[in-house]
């Protein structure tokens, strides 16, 4: 899925491993260049932009695009991220509110749960889910990589921030569930980023897991 604030459309991809098809038919709405997605299942996904700020469900059926339930109003949103932590529940970072917030999506409504976390400073924020409860904020307010835990009621950040000096328009997906990629346009670099477990499955600091590419 692609939000295109230049075209101002949802596009829908295919990759077959070889090529890039586009599927079904665009959805045009006004996007800014602050915006943010995350997918809830195979068909459903949960969108956010700075100039609408709202969160709205979007539905596609491998043809067209439906909004599905009912969007939810959030004041003042400047650079959002977003990461499912299962087919109802996300993780919303609001730069504009320097916050962590959980929500819940009931296929009608978004409500939020537990309590939100602040997170001082935060700017140019991006999230990716590593299970269904942790998850890793890039902050580049703080120049760091951290990794948070939701346990649905509170976020506690787990093991030691990893300092990346001069973080700026980033991108992180989770490869599994201890792996992730990171693109730092401050550096202009593409970096495999590991977290290790110990047996109790308290993670240690991260470390690098092949460095740049």
């Amino acid at each position: 899925m692609l939000a295109n604030g230049g075209t101002e459309t949802l596009t829908a991809y295919r990759f077959d491993g070889v090529n890039f098809t586009l599927i079904g038919t665009p959805l045009a709405i006004a996007i800014s260049s602050t915006k943010a997605l995350t997918a809830l299942n195979s068909r459903d996904f949960v969108f956010t932009d700075s100039s609408a700020e709202t969160l709205t469900a979007y539905r596609f059926d491998g043809a067209n695009f439906s909004q599905i339930g009912t969007s939810l109003s959030v004041s003042n949103i400047l650079y959002p991220a977003l990461t499912a932590l299962n087919s109802r529940d996300f993780v919303f970072a609001d730069g504009s509110a320097e916050t962590l917030t959980a929500y819940r999506f009931d296929g009608a409504n978004f409500t939020p749960i537990g309590t939100p976390r602040s997170v001082p400073s935060l700017s140019y924020p991006e999230l990716t889910a590593l299970n269904s409860r942790d998850f890793v904020l890039a902050d580049g307010g703080a120049d760091t990589l951290t990794a948070y835990r939701f346990d649905g009621t509170n976020f506690s950040p787990i093991g030691t921030p990893l300092s990346v000096p001069g973080l700026r328009y980033t991108a992180l997906t989770a490869l599994n569930s201890t792996d992730f990629v990171f693109a730092d346009g401050g550096t202009e670099t593409l970096n495999a980023l590991t977290i290790e477990y110990e047996l109790d499955l308290l993670p240690k600091p991260h470390s690098p897991a092949g460095g740049a590419f």
